[in-house]
């Protein structure tokens, strides 16, 4: 479109790589700790219920939690993922900023 503000210039392919690299890097990471965080959930709720029992309706709403969370760790990463393939694809062809 117009030229970059305040001197910035078009990012090279390579640094379009590695930004891309970088947001594929931070989804994983991303990815990773919700992931750990459901599964630790998971693994608590299962602890604290063979210590004592609890009430069936309580086991489907910490399910239930330990799911939303891994929905929501799939939909952000998916964000983060699309967001960086767009920013590549924009610094690519020129249509950035």
């Amino acid at each position: 479109m117009g030229r970059p503000l305040f001197g910035e210039k078009e990012p090279s392919f390579g640094e379009a790589i590695l930004k891309l690299i970088g947001h594929a890097i931070g989804g994983a990471v991303l990815f990773v700790s919700l992931a750990a965080l459901a599964w630790g959930l998971g693994w608590a709720v299962a602890q604290l219920h063979r210590i004592h029992p609890f009430s069936d309706s309580v086991l489907r709403l910490l399910h239930g939690a330990e799911v939303g969370i891994l929905y929501l760790d799939i939909a952000l990463s998916a964000i983060v993922l699309l967001v960086g393939a767009y920013r590549f694809v924009r610094e690519i062809t020129g249509a950035s900023q």
